[in-house]
């Protein structure tokens, strides 16, 4: 009926507010420029062992380079122990095969140093999700989702969590069916058809309205 008491917050400030509520927050993060400061000194142990990155461990533009695969990984719930079957499917001596054998042996050694003292933000996100039920907070909150054309699997997991605990989750997504450049939204079409299942795999109704 009005708008008293609406919040509007990020994701990862959301998983913070919750944390704070339940319990969990002071744990030991470690923040993009952590992770560069551990990637530098891991590619610089394995610099024997790299095929195609070999000899680009001081170049600190490489570590960025390093970094946004391992975080995109992550995003998409792939850890380490998935990357052999990727690897299978691809031929040895193609470029690809060598680079992601590279990012494989980077990354299975991050998630071994970092599993012993620290979280970082993707695996943030997943601790922050996991503690959702037993949130008062988000049972008694309406929540909207908005300025958002595509979700990670990882935020869908939250999502799904949201739509699970919270009293309801709206969804608003820029989309137009059967327009002249329809095919521009079918990123977001795509999403709406995840959004649905997801509910129905939670048993919980669900509207699709066009504004």
């Amino acid at each position: 009926r009005g708008l008293m008491e609406v919040e509007i917050i990020s994701p990862s400030r959301l998983g913070l507010r919750v944390l704070r509520e339940v319990g969990g927050e002071k744990i030991s993060r470690l923040d993009r420029y952590g992770r560069h400061m551990l990637l530098s000194k891991i590619i610089a142990e394995e610099k024997n062992d790299l095929q195609v990155f070999r000899g680009l461990e001081s170049k600190s533009s490489f570590i960025e380079l390093a970094n946004n695969p391992i975080s995109e990984m992550k995003q998409y719930n792939t850890s380490p122990e998935a990357l052999p079957d990727i690897l299978n499917s691809l031929t040895e001596d193609s470029l690809l095969y060598k680079k992601l054998k590279d990012v494989q042996a980077i990354y299975e050694k991050y998630e071994s140093v970092i599993s012993e003292k620290y979280i970082d933000t993707e695996d943030y996100l997943g601790h922050c999700i996991n503690r959702v039920p037993y949130s008062q907070m988000i049972k008694e909150c309406e929540i909207w989702e908005y300025g958002f054309d595509y979700f990670t699997p990882k935020n869908l997991d939250l999502i799904r969590e949201l739509i699970e605990n919270a009293r309801n989750v709206n969804v608003v997504i820029t989309y137009s069916e059967g327009s002249r450049d329809g095919e521009i939204f079918s990123l977001t079409g795509y999403i709406i058809k995840k959004l649905e299942r997801l509910s129905e795999g939670l048993s919980k109704p669900y509207t699709t309205v066009s504004i």
